[in-house]
């Protein structure tokens, strides 16, 4: 009779159990299925190796280019570009690529970026925010998706 009700508590954990992770993923999915795409699109930098990326004078921004799978980030001071590519499911590869050479004051944003580019391994987009990670666990990089600024700029009205 022990061995019964035991197999009954066990058997109603496991239902309990999945029935919430399968709450979590259904949530998940629906916030990436409204997300925007990784390509075509500007990241802003808000977050580095789990540090706050303080607001600078212009934002750090990444973007992908869809139609030639080359990638352009400016992160503070110098230019840096090259390719990537897209695996599927969320895996994706980039090239080290090439960054032009300006002395700057403060090259810590810049070289982490650098560091974490060749070490991606995948991505998830969840309500605007980019991640970008190396294995399952470890999150690199996130960016929120930056304003149109064409929609924000001072020229805006009757000429």
């Amino acid at each position: 009779m022990k061995q019964i009700i035991f197999a009954a508590l066990v058997g109603s954990f496991f239902f309990l159990t999945s029935c919430d992770s399968t709450k979590k993923t259904a949530a998940i999915q629906s916030a990436m299925a409204t997300a925007p795409g990784i390509t075509n699109n500007k990241w802003k930098l808000i977050e580095l190796h789990g540090k706050s990326v303080n607001k600078m004078e212009k934002d750090p921004i990444l973007t992908l280019m869809q139609s030639d799978n080359r990638y352009g980030a400016y992160m503070g001071c110098n230019s840096l570009g090259g390719t990537y590519t897209l695996l599927g499911k969320g895996k994706i590869k980039f090239d080290a690529g090439m960054s032009t050479m300006m002395a700057c004051p403060d090259m810590s944003i810049e070289d982490g970026f650098k560091q974490i580019i060749s070490e991606v391994d995948n991505y998830s987009i969840i309500n605007n925010v980019l991640s970008l990670n190396k294995g399952r666990m470890t999150t690199l990089a996130r960016f929120e998706l930056a304003k149109d600024e064409a929609n924000t700029n001072s020229l805006n009205g009757s000429w």
